[in-house]
């Protein structure tokens, strides 16, 4: 059986022999795809996608069945769009689209042979998370917005978060003009502070060379006398 945004469930499957199309009824909508009687290798890591007893199933590293291959549509019941992609030997390949069922977008995806490679970005509401993937794992700035506003940023090395490199922004929140009077005043007293130290920093100096040029006098009398 098989997990496409619709929870596990099996389906009952019109084949059309002739062209191996799949015409698959769920409990919310329509799906529409084909599959290939070639047979491939497998990969471990990557997930598979095929068909077998007029059913659909997803199984990591294996398979046994006829493999989903070609365009993948899938539809709501009152018609919008709710999946589109397409399969190459039970494997995802190239842009996928994912829709919310008032027909706004939901995330859109991109493959490679069954992994995750470019960009993958969410929208929910007013927020939009964009994400790169290199061979399945995140890989790259992950990126916040809110109403197109940047507030934060995550970095990942190979799926793992850098936290040295991670940065949040404050721009979504409106400013209190009492604490930014505040910081202002901190910031300019820290400032005179550190020219006041300069000063006397300078002024110590002045006074250790003429004390010295002052002793120096004294010895040449000193010197003159003798």
């Amino acid at each position: 059986m098989i997990c496409l945004l619709t929870g596990c469930s099996s389906y009952n499957v019109k084949e059309d022999i002739n062209y191996n199309l799949l015409r698959i009824r769920t409990d919310s909508g329509t799906i529409h795809t084909s599959y290939t009687d070639k047979s491939t290798g497998t990969i471990n890591c990557k997930d598979y996608y095929w068909m077998k007893a007029r059913e659909i199933h997803k199984s990591e590293g294996d398979y046994s069945g006829k493999l989903l291959d070609g365009e993948y549509t899938s539809h709501y019941f009152e018609g919008n769009l709710r999946e589109k992609g397409e399969f190459e030997k039970g494997l995802k390949v190239g842009e996928w689209k994912v829709w919310y069922q008032n027909g706004e977008l939901h995330k859109i995806e991109n493959f490679k042979k069954g992994l995750k490679n470019g960009s993958t970005i969410i929208y929910k509401s007013d927020t939009v998370i964009s994400t790169p993937f290199k061979n399945g794992l995140k890989h790259g700035w992950s990126k916040k917005y809110h109403n197109d506003t940047l507030i934060a940023e995550i970095y990942y090395s190979n799926g793992i978060i850098q936290p040295e490199k991670e940065r949040f922004f404050k721009s979504l929140f409106k400013a209190d003009p009492e604490k930014t009077k505040e910081r202002e005043q901190k910031r300019e007293l820290r400032k005179q502070k550190r020219e006041l130290k300069k000063q006397e920093n300078d002024t110590t100096f002045f006074k250790r060379v003429k004390l010295f040029f002052k002793k120096d006098e004294k010895k040449e009398k000193n010197d003159a006398c003798e």
